[in-house]
């Protein structure tokens, strides 16, 4: 009888000990920065302001959707999004503009800061319209 609940009270101390001891499971914000929702910059003349409506990470890479807004020409495009946390490369292509003869036979392509905080990319297309550099910071975010 001694014998079985000395097993339990070892059992338990085991469990306690291992929990409260050595590194905690990693948490969601224990994987660092966050991706801002808001960003803008420039593409060549024109204003360029990011909006990031979703965003999933799996396996190292950072999949995001959203909307580019351009001015002027007021027009917007669906985004889709890629960053790969390993290389800090990110891929943005654009589908369905607001204006027509937009030019999305191509994709931005370039690097993330670590801090998730400027975007720089070029935009890389079979043709030989639009090309530019695409230069981006995160907004602050209003409380």
């Amino acid at each position: 009888m001694f014998y079985e609940s000395s097993r339990y009270v070892v059992t338990a101390l085991l469990l306690f000990a291992t929990s409260a001891s050595g590194q905690a499971a990693p948490r969601l914000k224990d994987k660092g920065p966050t991706v801002p929702r808001d960003f803008e910059g420039k593409f060549g003349f024109y204003t360029v302001v990011l909006k990031i409506d979703t965003v999933q990470e799996k396996d190292g890479l950072i999949r995001f959707t959203g909307t580019h807004a351009y001015t002027p020409g007021d027009y917007t495009m669906k985004v889709e999004g890629v960053i790969d946390r390993k290389t800090w490369r990110v891929s943005l292509r654009e589908s369905e503009p607001s204006r027509a003869n937009s030019d999305t036979n191509g994709s931005f392509e370039g690097a993330i800061s670590e801090d998730f905080q400027a975007i720089d990319a070029v935009w890389t297309t079979n043709g030989s319209r639009n090309n530019g550099e695409l230069k981006l910071k995160a907004r602050k975010a209003t409380e």
